[in-house]
């Protein structure tokens, strides 16, 4: 079976029936990129989200809560898995990660947190292991969401007690990449080809839950990937509640952070120029 026709299967089968006679429109569409926009736009919300991974027969759970406030440009969220509890803070247009205690600050001069530059951060994740793809912020689904191309409405559905339009959404993550790279074209088709022989497709389904008020309360996203000869997959859901002004995010000390952005750049440069990223399975 073809990567086209599984993600047919897995629609039919776990989000619309096989027999649904659910088809995309034009008006679905308009709703569900509207939707991410009114969102991104909005002053703030808080949010849940669950990642059940899987990674060559080892299965794993993470769990994490947090907020997003002044149009997306400030999150924080904490994460717990494996028995690490990991803080992430996006901030002036940085992405700070707070290391656990032990070898990882031995590697970053004992300091507890590290920095990259969101751009930067964007386009490495492109060009590293895309079984990260979906383990980010609800901006970054948002963000998945605008770059939809095709879009089911697929019936209406409660999520806490409020009563949504449940969607599916197939996203063109390829032009989804082309906003990362800010138009370096070199960055945007190694992204590409990085992504085609993870994933086998630039084509992504997605489902996203909107409530009346133009606002998206859920969504989800189950990934199959393969990267380096080992196959893995992520069922990812998140949340999103609380809509509003969320509580400002502090800056960190300088002393406490190690900046990344320069080494991470330099290898995805590498990367590109060499064109050495490793195949999938």
């Amino acid at each position: 079976m073809g990567f086209g026709a599984a993600i047919a299967a897995a629609c039919c089968a776990t989000l619309a029936g096989c027999g649904s006679t659910a088809a995309p429109s034009k008006l679905a569409l308009a709703q569900v990129t509207n939707a991410a926009d009114v969102t991104t736009r909005g002053p703030g919300y808080r949010f849940t989200l669950k990642i059940a991974a899987e990674l060559e027969g080892q299965s794993s759970t993470l769990s994490g809560e947090g907020s997003v406030d002044e149009h997306g440009n400030q999150m924080t969220i904490n994460e717990q898995g494996g028995g690490i509890n990991i803080s992430t803070i996006v901030k002036d247009g940085y992405i700070y990660v707070h290391l656990p205690e032990g070898e990882a600050r031995s590697h970053n001069h004992g300091k507890p947190w590290t920095k990259i530059s969101e751009n930067v951060y964007a386009q490495a994740e492109g060009a590293g292991n895309l079984s990260d793809v979906a383990q980010e912020s609800p901006e970054q689904f948002l963000g998945y969401l605008k770059a939809s191309g095709q879009v089911t409405a697929l019936g209406q559905q409660a999520i806490d007690g409020v009563v949504t339009t449940r969607y599916r959404a197939v996203v063109d993550i390829a032009r989804y990449l082309q906003s990362l790279a800010h138009g370096n074209r070199a960055i945007v088709q190694h992204l590409t080809r990085v992504l085609k022989r993870s994933l086998g497709s630039t084509l992504l389904p997605m489902e996203v839950w909107v409530d009346p008020t133009g606002h998206v309360r859920r969504m989800a996203l189950d990934l199959h990937y393969c990267f380096a000869g080992h196959s893995g997959s992520s069922a990812i859901t998140e949340n999103l509640f609380d809509y509003g002004p969320q509580p400002a995010v502090a800056a960190l000390p300088p002393s406490e952070v190690t900046d990344l952005t320069s080494k991470v750049e330099s290898e995805i440069t590498r990367q590109v120029d060499e064109d050495t990223e490793a195949s999938g399975c």
